[in-house]
Order: C-alpha cells, then structure tokens, then sequence
C-alpha cells in the first residue's frame, strides 16, 4: 500500500514584536498618520480623486496637443518637416526696365536692403509720369512665412498694361538641410527668365513740361485738374501723355499709408488719369467730321461760303422775347469749309450742322450717323484706355433725358 502525502506549504513562522504587543485598548495612544499601532491603512478617496483627476487633465492636454499637431496645424507642420530636410524656394526674376525714347531709365530694379528675396521697383522722381508708369504690388507671404503670391504684379498704367511682357518668369532652387538646419546643398533646377525691357515713345523732358504747363494753368484758374496728349501726326507716336493731380508712385510701392489716405481723401482724385479714364463733352474736335458730312451729303459745296459773324441769333418762335444766341471766339467774315476749320470758325459749323436762313443743315441724325462711322461712341478696343464708350446725342437720348 502506497500513500501520497502532500506537502504542506511551509509559512513563516516568526511573529514580529509589533504584533505580540498590538492591542486595540492601546490605539489612542499611537499616531495613526505616521502607521503607528497599525499594519496598513487604506488610501483615502479624496487621494484617488486628486491623482484621477491629475491624470485626466495630462490626458485631455496631450490630446490637445496631438489634435492640433496632427489636425489643426498638420498640414502647416507636414510642410515645415518635408521643409527641414528639402526646401523648395523661389528665385525670383527682375522685372524687365522701362525707358523712354531717348533711353531715360523710367523705371528700374535695386537690391533689398532687409532679408527680402526680390529686388525692389524703382520709378523716375520727375512730375507727371505717375499715370503713365502706373506702380507694381510685391510677392504676399503669409503668418507662416510662404508666399501665397509669388508674382510681382502690375497695378496701374504700362506696369499693368504691360505685365505679361516685363514680368518675366521664376526660377526654382532646392536646399537641402540637416537636422540643425544647416545648408547642406544649394541647387539651381530652373533659371528664373528675367522680364524684357520696354522702350516707350515718349520724351521724359518733353513730358514733365507738359505736366508743369497743365499744372500752371489748373492752379491759377482754380480747375480742379487736367489732361493733356503730344502725338506725331506723321507717325501717331505719343511723345507726352500726362495727367495732373498725380499720385508719387515711389510711395506706393514702399506702402506708405498716410500718402495713400491723403491720395483717396482728395477730391482731386489724383488716381484719375484724366486722359484714358475720363469722358468729356468734345469741342472743336468734331468740326472735321461735321464738314465730311456735310461735304459727303452735298450740303455744303467744297468753295461755298459762309459769312462767320461774332454771334449768330436763332429766333424763339415759342417765346420771341427769348431767341438762341450763339457765340464765336471772332468774328472771320466769308470763309469756306478749308478757312472754316483753319479759323476755327463756331458760327459756320452752326449753320452747316442744324441750318441757318437759307442754309440747310445736315441735322442731328446725318450728324450721328457719321459721328458713328468715325467710331465716336464706341469703346476703344484697348485695355490702356479703359474701354469707356461715350454718348452721341439723338433725339431718343435727347426725349430720354429731358423730357420730364
């Protein structure tokens, strides 16, 4: 016969002598916080709340913190960390220079004097070319530091007009960085293609006379400004065009804002270029295209006379007491249709466009219709000039307006 015994386990034995004198009539006696008189003690709940509630507040900062690494800002840091090690920066291109006919630098680039990546415009410091050159707008970044515009545009006049052509094209450079941001390589993968120069066909010195002789007479008859054009007739080059008020294009390309707010408060309106932008009632201008009318219809004859007098009185035959009376600058005495224009005669253009006495007109539908085919009252099919389309008065026009 076999017997399995099992083995008992084997405990420890000894007794401290903590545990020979503990008695609980003598508690009262011990200081329970520092364990005295007791084996263990359980921790309070206000300790378990304290440690759960230090332990959500990491929990819910860390979350945080990878929320606005990971989702809010992940795509700003995925581009600062592709950055760090492969940068692709721009090279930017000069713009192309400007000058005029005689090769005076109009407008021209200079190197930054901060940490700016492009060079700067630089215009002629010579009244009225303002309207002419227009200004540019620099390359934008944004609070993180990458461009969100990376062109140096044309804002106004031949800078605007002209941009394709002065712009030019970046370039691409690659740098390569290690951990510490240390430049590692410096490459070139696109040559940026600088922008072409421009030659205009105006005359600076014949430009800023203009300007100065516009300004002189605006000031002292108290107008409010004025335009004025100098073109070859023999080969329709424009050798000044000018504007005055103008605005200082130097201090709108370095932002300055107190010259701008004067520029926009000023009922001037420097930023009118009253050349291209404005629409005017037209004066002795029209008298060629009234004589080929009426030469055209037989209304007049190309020797037949007309006796141009100082004043020239239409009776009223509603109110006789009240006729028209019609001015000249002088009186010219017979004149033809050559002398007319020569002289510059307003009483024979009276006659011959609405008739006089015995002198028929070409009346005001004839008169449209060839102001039409001249192009009057069209818009000019070229951006420099704005595309405004003038009003040729007719009797729709006329009933339309007037007729309350």
């Amino acid at each position: 016969m076999k017997f399995n015994f099992l083995k008992q386990k084997k405990y420890n034995q000894d007794i401290d002598p903590d545990e020979i004198f503990l008695d609980s009539a003598n508690l009262p006696g011990f200081n329970n916080d520092m364990f005295e008189g007791r084996i263990e003690k359980p921790i309070s709940r206000f300790s378990i709340l304290l440690v759960g509630f230090i332990f959500l507040g990491l929990v819910a900062f860390f979350g945080y913190r990878a929320f606005a690494l990971q989702i809010y800002k992940g795509d700003e840091f995925i581009t600062r960390s592709e950055n760090n090690a492969l940068r692709h920066t721009l090279v930017f291109s000069d713009r192309g220079l400007i000058s005029d006919r005689n090769n005076v630098p109009l407008a021209w680039n200079i190197p930054a004097t901060n940490d700016l990546e492009f060079n700067l415009r630089k215009y002629i410091d010579k009244p009225g070319m303002a309207h002419i050159l227009g200004y540019i707008n620099y390359p934008q970044k944004d609070k993180a530091g990458f461009y969100y515009d990376t062109d140096i545009t044309g804002v106004e006049g031949i800078e605007k007009y002209y941009n394709q052509l002065l712009a030019g094209q970046n370039g691409l450079k690659i740098i390569e960085t290690d951990a510490l941001n240390a430049v590692v390589s410096n490459n070139t993968i696109e040559q940026p293609q600088n922008g072409k120069n421009l030659l205009l066909t105006i005359d600076a010195g014949v430009q800023e006379a203009l300007f100065n002789s516009i300004k002189s007479v605006v000031d002292e008859v108290g107008f409010a400004g004025g335009g004025g054009v100098i073109m070859d007739i023999y080969t329709g080059e424009i050798i000044a065009i000018t504007s005055y008020p103008e605005f200082d294009p130097n201090k709108m390309l370095v932002g300055d804002k107190e010259a701008q707010k004067s520029y926009l408060e000023d009922s001037r309106k420097p930023f009118l270029n009253r050349i291209t932008q404005g629409l005017y009632t037209p004066g002795s201008i029209l008298k060629p295209y009234v004589a080929a009318g009426a030469l055209e219809e037989g209304v007049i004859g190309q020797y037949q006379q007309i006796l141009s007098v100082k004043e020239m009185v239409v009776p009223n035959p509603y109110n006789p007491d009240n006729p028209s009376i019609f001015t000249d600058w002088k009186a010219h005495g017979y004149v033809d249709v050559r002398k007319a224009l020569a002289m510059s005669s307003n009483v024979y253009f009276y006659q011959v466009g609405g008739g006089y006495g015995s002198q028929e007109g070409l009346g005001i539908t004839l008169i449209e219709k060839y102001f039409r085919d001249f192009g009057f009252g069209e818009p000019i099919q070229d951006g420099f000039f704005g595309n405004l389309v003038g009003t040729i008065p007719d009797p729709e026009w006329k009933k339309k307006i007037f007729d309350d």
